[in-house]
Order: C-alpha cells, then sequence, then structure tokens
C-alpha cells in the first residue's frame, strides 16, 4: 500500500485541521439521499430510476483521495470595478500571506460573462508521494458550491519539495467566510503512465457482462457486483 504525507509547520493545525479521507467529508445533500427508487417519476419514465447515490461512479469520485481543510478564517469580498469592467476583492486574514492575487491577464478569459481576478490561497502544506505519482488537486467533487471555485491542477508530489497554493475565482460580489474546517480542495493521488491511442470502427460490440444480466437486474447493481474495483483511501 502507498503512503501520501502531509506536513505543516504548525503543530495546531496537524492536529486539529489535518486533510482528511474524503471518503469522511461526503457532501451534505448526498448523504441525506436514499439509494432506492425515485416517487412520483412521470409516466412516460422508466419507474426503475434511483437516485444518484446508487451511481457507484459518482460515489467513487466524492470518496477519491483527500479534503484539504481550511485551518484559518478567510474573508473575501467581491468587488466590480465598472472602470475597468473587471471583478476583483478584497481580503481579511490574520495572516497576511495567506492570500493573494492573480490578475485576469494572467488568464483572460471571461468567466459567466465577466472578467476577473483570481485569488490564490497560500496552504503552507507540503504534500509527498512516492515515486511515480502524482496529485490532481481539484475543487471537492459534486459539492456544487456557490460562492467561490478552484481551479484543478497537477503537481508531480514525488519531486515537488515545496508548500502549494490553490487559485480559485468568485462566483459572488457577497462576502464569502472560509472557516477552519471548512473544505477547500480535493486531493486525489495517482500513478503517472505513458499512454497512446487507438480509434477503431467495430461493426458490433461484443456481447458483455453488462448485457447479459441487465435482463434481471437494474444496470447500478451489476456495475457493482460484477465490474466495480473497491478503492481504498484512508
Amino acid at each position: 500500500m502507498n503512503t501520501i504525507k502531509f506536513e505543516h509547520t504548525n503543530e495546531a493545525v496537524v492536529k486539529h485541521f489535518p486533510p482528511l479521507p474524503a471518503k469522511k467529508m461526503i457532501p451534505e445533500w448526498y448523504k441525506k439521499l436514499t439509494d432506492g427508487d425515485i416517487d412520483e417519476l412521470p409516466d412516460f419514465m422508466d419507474n426503475r430510476l434511483t437516485t444518484v447515490k446508487s451511481c457507484i461512479p459518482v460515489l467513487d469520485t466524492i470518496t477519491a483521495g483527500y479534503i484539504l481543510r481550511c485551518s484559518e478564517e478567510i474573508q473575501l469580498k467581491g468587488e466590480f470595478s465598472e472602470q475597468k469592467n473587471l471583478e476583483t476583492f478584497g481580503f481579511t486574514c490574520n495572516r497576511e500571506s495567506a492570500v493573494s492575487h492573480h490578475p485576469h491577464q494572467q488568464c483572460p478569459i471571461k468567466i459567466d460573462g465577466t472578467r476577473k481576478n483570481y485569488f490564490k490561497i497560500n496552504t503552507d502544506w507540503r504534500i509527498t508521494t512516492p515515486p511515480g505519482y502524482s496529485c490532481y488537486i481539484t475543487h471537492p467533487s459534486y459539492s456544487f458550491e456557490n460562492r467561490f471555485q478552484f481551479l484543478p491542477g497537477i503537481i508531480d508530489t514525488d519531486t515537488f519539495d515545496s508548500t502549494f497554493n490553490m487559485i480559485g475565482y468568485l462566483k459572488t460580489l457577497d462576502k464569502v467566510v472560509l472557516k477552519p474546517g471548512d473544505p477547500l480542495v480535493q486531493i486525489i493521488p495517482f500513478k503517472r503512465d505513458e499512454w497512446t491511442h487507438e480509434v477503431q470502427k467495430v461493426d458490433k460490440h461484443k456481447d458483455s457482462i453488462l448485457s447479459l444480466y441487465l435482463s434481471i437486474n437494474t444496470i447500478t447493481r451489476v456495475y457493482k457486483n460484477l465490474m466495480h474495483s473497491k478503492k481504498k483511501f484512508d
């Protein structure tokens, strides 16, 4: 079994706000769902439809890797400059180096039709993985956060020997308060491999386990019982 290491210089942060396996920080909306059939569907829809909680690929995505949590209160407040036709922000935090700016020009695209400056949160966490392994760092899957969004990135954590930061943007001009313990990003370690690809036209797909069992069960149960490989992040 491989080990991912998270290192921080502040003992209180390590003790009280360490990164956690994503399976321990499942979104509240997801936890409240049942995995049974959906009631009161329109007549034209399949009455065997179930909620997304029955979808194993979604569960695997939500529970993959680790969640980095906020370790201090950070306040962000969106500001719109009519002169520059640009959304920027101000921030408040006890640690001055915790937040900084990236100007719109560094990634000059419109988001939801608006030019934005980007915020950067300096985590002070260092991640180490075994040789040949990197980390995909992204906004927590299926969190549906409507206040801000972190942008994804890949770090070769087997060779990168420094702390990392996270880039994001605000979705609102209202004040956003990040509290200690709040989820920030999802960190998913993966093994680097070299790939090539093929594209082929076939006359017919081979019969699969799925096609053989669909007549007696749902696609969700077939995938879960016959095709799914359990992933483990502790």
